[in-house]
C-alpha cells in the first residue's frame, strides 16, 4: 500500500450522514448512493468525480457515516440530502487495491502507519471509491484512497 502527503482540493457534494454496525455499512453504503443519486437527477446536477465516505467515528458496533457524491452546477439540499464542501488542506493518504471486504485492514495497516510516522489519526477521516466497480468486474483491481486530513 502506497502512502504519502498530498495536498487536497476542496469539492462541492450532496452527502448524507447516518449511522449503522459495521457488519451494515456496505448495505447503507447502496442506500444512501441510491437516494443521493435521485437527488443528483431530480435536480439535473452532473456528477463531478467517484463517491466517497467519511467516517465521523468507527468502531463495530456504530459507525457514524456520511455518503457524498461530487456534483457540478448548484445543488440544493433535499430531505436528509446537504449540501457540502469537503475538507481542503493537507493529508496523509493510502492508496489500496483490492476488494472492499479489505477495507478494514487497509485502515488497520495506515492507523499504524500514521503513528510511526508522528501523526496522531482521528476522526473525520475518508475513503474515495476511484475505480467504478460498473467498469471493473475483478474486485483485486478496485482502488480506494484513504485520507487522514493533517492539521
Amino acid at each position: 500500500m502506497k502512502i504519502e502527503i498530498v495536498n487536497v482540493e476542496s469539492i462541492q457534494a450532496l452527502t448524507i450522514k447516518d449511522s449503522c454496525t459495521a457488519k451494515e455499512l456496505s448495505k447503507k453504503y447502496q442506500e444512501l448512493y441510491s437516494e443521493i443519486g435521485k437527488v443528483i437527477k431530480e435536480q439535473s446536477l452532473k456528477v463531478s468525480s467517484m463517491p466517497f465516505g467519511i467516517y465521523h467515528s468507527f468502531s463495530l458496533e456504530h459507525v457514524d457515516v456520511e455518503a457524498g457524491i461530487p456534483v457540478e452546477g448548484t445543488p440544493k439540499p433535499e430531505g436528509r440530502v446537504n449540501v457540502i464542501n469537503t475538507y481542503s488542506g493537507n493529508a496523509a493518504r493510502a492508496t489500496f487495491i483490492g476488494p472492499y471486504e479489505k477495507l478494514g485492514d487497509a485502515w488497520d495497516e495506515f492507523f499504524k502507519w500514521m503513528g510511526e510516522n508522528g501523526f496522531i489519526p482521528g476522526f473525520p477521516c475518508y475513503e474515495i471509491y476511484v475505480t467504478d466497480p460498473a467498469n471493473e468486474a475483478d474486485n483485486s483491481k478496485w482502488q480506494t484512497d484513504l485520507y487522514f486530513p493533517l492539521p
